[in-house]
């Protein structure tokens, strides 16, 4: 059974909800008045705003079947009577609307008119249950994801936020939307969690993830070096993972998600939907037994370079730093012994036949010499500006627009081209280097790449959305006043769907765009 299967989920019947343009928010007594926001979220059993069905609902497909009661916690009849005192109660577990007394019901009420004031979490926890349910159900999701975000931030309970960032996650997934899921599990998440839908999201593990992984367990390695000496761990696992797959990532994209355990658990709040349903089975990426033993081999070794490292720095005199990339990389090849388990392990997943595809494979022991005496003879100039190549590629991650993005893959190019022309000055050995080192990288999913064009290319994708994408979308909304956003995917054909989709979002939060919910999909209209 698919871990998403419970979600994905069809609804049997829905009612639609019943709309009267003259209607107020304001309508349980002229002391209460609730935004609109907050009531367009909210649960009804009757009344002009009715939304939620006397039977139970079903959401099912072949596989399983997603059931509310119909005692929804979260849901208003207007025919219960609401008093007019503040009782700052406590309501203890599994609150409901229904079972408040009079006076509890107006004490919910006039907290809901500004939701950032405290009040006891049984009250919070009646509003997000419907929050809740409006995610399962594909009803407002943005504005309940939104609204959960708003209440986190004013109620600090533990039990809230660990249900709320469960919330988020889900909905996150189901959507497939890897800016809140990227915000969500950096907030409190634990860290199999964190690591996972990270993992999953960027298809590789870093340095720093790895780093992260030896820190968090004593599974893999003693914690000696990675407590006392982080930064210097880190450098070493880069390296060895530079000399493993000729790039500083491990890249997972070959693994199967079917192929991982589900044992991260998701939990639903809203006690109306059936009990064994409320936890919902997430993978968990160090339950895969591929990714786990390479993990740990990739840390043990690490471990033992750092240790014979630290040897090294402590007979040194002249404060000699042994932790440069070219000198940890000659380590790493004197210890060619312990590194072959490794590699001979990991190659039958990442290199296989397509080592025939790649020529750094077929190199003759000749030009393996030419190489290796380049890389040692000028290995700090190496160290250098290889160093400033991989800082530029990973600043491009923490810039916050497209034009400073597209400027930095520009001096990252910059400092390639220079480095290569460096390198190819020196003769045969420094073109050789160049070459295996960043022309003919390789991963599961392509046997031979150019770090450049890779980097090229990514830029060149920027500049196609700032100058070719992001017009075009706005010009044909605005010759479409009013297009539907399910239709405006056959009117720029020539544009991928997932980054129109990217794109819309980035014109509504910039303003430049409005978007209307209508119909299932959005209203687009340029924002004049």
């Amino acid at each position: 059974m698919g871990f998403l299967s419970k979600i994905f989920a069809k609804k049997e019947s829905q009612n639609n909800l019943e709309k009267n343009n003259k209607y107020s928010a304001v309508y349980w007594n002229d002391n209460i008045n609730i935004p609109n926001e907050i009531v367009d979220l909210m649960w009804f059993y009757d009344g002009p705003r009715k939304n939620l069905s006397s039977n139970e609902e079903v959401y099912k497909n072949e596989n399983i079947s997603l059931i509310f009661s119909i005692h929804e916690p979260s849901a208003i009849s207007i025919t219960l009577p609401i008093g007019n005192k503040i009782k700052a109660s406590k309501l203890g577990y599994f609150p409901s609307y229904e079972k408040l007394n009079p006076d509890e019901r107006y004490t919910y009420l006039k907290w809901l008119e500004d939701i950032s004031q405290p009040i006891d979490i049984g009250y919070v926890f009646i509003f997000y249950y419907g929050l809740e349910r409006n995610i399962l159900n594909n009803r407002n999701v943005k504005e309940s994801e939104d609204m959960i975000i708003k209440l986190r931030k004013y109620h600090n309970n533990s039990s809230f936020q660990f249900y709320s960032n469960d919330a988020l996650i889900l909905s996150s997934v189901i959507r497939k939307d890897f800016d809140l899921l990227n915000f969500t599990i950096n907030q409190n998440s634990d860290f199999a969690t964190k690591l996972s839908f990270k993992a999953f999201k960027n298809k590789f593990l870093s340095a720093y993830d790895i780093y992260d992984i030896g820190k968090s367990s004593t599974k893999y390695v003693n914690r000696r070096y990675i407590n006392s000496n982080p930064n210097e761990f880190i450098l070493v696992i880069k390296n060895v993972l530079i000399k493993l797959f000729n790039e500083d990532i491990y890249d997972i994209s070959h693994i199967n998600v079917n192929d991982v355990p589900l044992d991260i658990d998701i939990v639903i709040a809203n006690y109306s939907i059936e009990s064994e349903l409320r936890s919902i089975k997430m993978p968990n990426i160090l339950g895969n037994t591929i990714i786990d033993g390479t993990i740990k081999q990739i840390l043990e070794n690490s471990n033992e370079i750092v240790k014979i490292l630290l040897k090294e720095s402590k007979k040194i005199s002249n404060n000699e730093d042994v932790f440069n990339d070219n000198h940890i990389r000659s380590i790493i090849d004197l210890q060619n012994i312990q590194l072959k388990q490794i590699e001979y392990k990991i190659s039958n997943i990442y290199v296989g036949s397509k080592s025939k595809e790649n020529p750094k494979f077929s190199r003759t022991e000749k030009e393996d010499k030419l190489s290796h005496e380049f890389s040692l003879k000028y290995s700090s100039q190496i160290s250098n500006q290889e160093d400033k190549i991989y800082k530029a590629s990973w600043k491009v991650a923490d810039l916050d627009t497209r034009d400073k993005k597209i400027n930095q893959y520009k001096k990252c190019l910059d400092l390639y081209e220079n480095f290569k022309d460096f390198c190819y000055s020196k003769g045969d050995g420094g073109k050789i280097y160049f070459d295996d080192m960043w022309e003919h990288c390789h991963n599961s999913s392509d046997p031979c790449f150019s770090f450049g064009d890779r980097e090229r290319d990514r830029m060149n994708e920027l500049i196609k959305e700032r100058d070719i994408y992001l017009p075009g979308i706005l010009d044909t909304i605005n010759k479409n006043d009013g297009v539907i956003q399910k239709d405006i995917y056959t009117l720029l054909p020539d544009i991928p769907k997932s980054t129109i989709q990217k794109l819309i979002r980035e014109l509504e939060s910039e303003d430049k765009i409005i978007r209307i919910k209508k119909s299932g999909s959005y209203e687009l209209r340029v924002n004049k």
